[in-house]
């Protein structure tokens, strides 16, 4: 059987967001209802009140201190325990052993059909599976699907801010109420990783209340805001996991990746924090990007970027975009989940580890916890709702993205790779136990083959050769075969 080839003709063609840039933040939040741990995303939210803000739950205001680990867990699971619109699934443990977690959140009917609508999202991410099913077409796939949207805070332990926002949006999106809440649970399933790195987090805390000032000090050059090597921007091992989801060398990495791949979201979003003299920064990204990432990919991320602009030009608050984060290196939060067809988005906020509960800017405006969470939380719903408001074309374009990169490698200058054994065998062994990991099909002979047209990794023709039984291949008409060959290309 073969695909149906008039695939460009879906292809969507967005505007260019025009860039803003700004140094300075405006407290511009309600900090009556930021005390009741309401943080607004629109004017007119409200909520049904069946359950507690974080603040309730733990007596203080979100955004007042800094959450433990053991905290954030007990909320999750206390609020999913109360909501039929919220499930909590272990996913994994931190080097530490701290517990890892994702949460579900939609609509309480799609909850209670979680993996009918994760078997659907995988015939989406498989057009071959699709064709080739008997029951199922595109079409009426799509009739009941949500939009998938992955959020992933604190993957740097000390850039705190995200935690606290994912505390936030994890209440509004179960309790908020009006038709408006009602029609992004109804159309979206967000999964939400609200601690993607406890160890570096805990490790950043520790030594925050070791040192802090009662109440904060906003000096800069107070104790507090000047945190020691090694910082709680990596894990257990000190090593940066936001390098890593290419490599999958640490074990927080490789079980988040084993979840993702039973997902295969249309959008993920990666929430970070930097210079506390900064402002706010969401995508479209910077140049390079990654040429193994089509542009029409990167285009939706002007969509996104002009949902959000609209939902921070409410608070009048600063930003920028097109600037500074790139979307080239394969191991990030943004490209990897961009060069499985996701949306791959990085937002930063200002704050980071110097930036402590309360920080005391250049031009002399205070930067508070408060503040940074609020701005996050803004963010991750404006997206949220920016892919309800889409959700059939994402989808489509999705399953575009996966149908054209099996054409791609069918059509390329390279249509595979090949692997054959050598006296060395452990270094391919272990690279073919990554691509695997990676979702990547490949392919054995369990017999000699003879093979010409073979070209070295350099790019020499090589003369026929025969292949020993055992020998890998790694086919590039496959769904996943973007990722392949950014991963096997001899260069970037």
């Amino acid at each position: 059987m073969k695909i149906k080839k008039n695939v460009n003709l879906l292809l969507m063609i967005v505007g260019i967001l025009p860039l803003f840039s700004g140094f300075s933040l405006v407290e511009a939040q309600d900090k009556s209802s930021t005390t009741k741990g309401y943080f607004s995303y629109q004017s007119d939210d409200s909520y049904e009140g069946k359950l507690p803000t974080a603040g309730e739950f733990f007596g203080i205001p979100l955004g007042d201190r800094f959450t433990s680990h053991r905290d954030v867990i007990d909320y999750c699971k206390a609020i999913a325990e109360k909501s039929p619109r919220v499930s909590v699934q272990k996913y994994g443990a931190s080097s530490e052993g701290r517990e890892l977690i994702l949460l579900m959140i939609s609509s309480a009917d799609n909850i209670s059909r979680l993996e009918e609508i994760r078997e659907s999202q995988m015939l989406l991410a498989d057009p071959i599976k699709m064709e080739r099913s008997v029951d199922k077409n595109l079409e009426g796939v799509l009739k009941e699907l949500p939009a998938i949207v992955w959020l992933s805070y604190n993957v740097h332990g000390d850039e705190s801010s995200p935690t606290e926002a994912a505390l936030a949006t994890l209440h509004q999106l179960a309790d908020g109420s009006g038709e408006r809440m009602e029609g992004i649970r109804e159309n979206t399933l967000v999964i939400l990783d609200p601690l993607l790195n406890p160890d570096g987090r805990e490790r950043y805390l520790q030594w925050y209340h070791s040192v802090q000032s009662n109440p904060p000090n906003p000096d800069p050059a107070a104790r507090e805001h000047s945190p020691p090597s090694p910082s709680g921007r990596t894990n257990h091992y000190y090593f940066d996991l936001n390098r890593d989801w290419a490599w999958q060398s640490q074990i927080e990495t490789r079980q988040r990746i084993q979840e993702y791949l039973r997902w295969q979201p249309l959008v993920h979003v990666d929430f970070h924090e930097m210079s506390p003299s900064s402002s706010y920064f969401f995508f479209p990204p910077e140049e390079p990007i990654n040429e193994n990432i089509p542009r029409e990919r990167v285009d939706w991320s002007t969509t996104f970027g002009k949902s959000n602009a609209e939902a921070f030009d409410r608070f009048s608050w600063k930003y920028y975009t097109g600037e500074q984060f790139d979307l080239f290196y394969p191991a990030y939060g943004d490209s990897w989940p961009s060069l499985n067809g996701s949306i791959g988005m990085t937002y930063e906020q200002a704050g980071g580890g110097r930036a402590g509960l309360v920080y005391r800017r250049s031009d002399g405006d205070l930067l508070t916890l408060g503040d940074r969470l609020h701005h996050h939380h803004v963010a991750g719903l404006a997206t949220v709702e920016c892919a309800a408001d889409h959700r059939k074309k994402l989808q489509e374009e999705f399953f575009l993205f996966r149908e054209q990169t099996i054409f791609a490698g069918r059509n390329g200058d390279v249509s595979q790779y090949v692997l054959p054994p050598s006296e060395d065998d452990h270094r391919r062994l272990a690279l073919i136990d990554l691509l695997q990991r990676q979702g990547i099909e490949l392919l054995q002979n369990m017999e000699e083959t003879v093979a010409e047209g073979l070209k070295s990794h350099s790019g020499e023709m090589l003369p026929v050769r025969k292949l020993p039984p055992g020998t890998v291949f790694v086919p590039l008409d496959q769904a996943q075969g973007r990722l392949a060959k950014t991963l096997l290309e001899n260069h970037a």
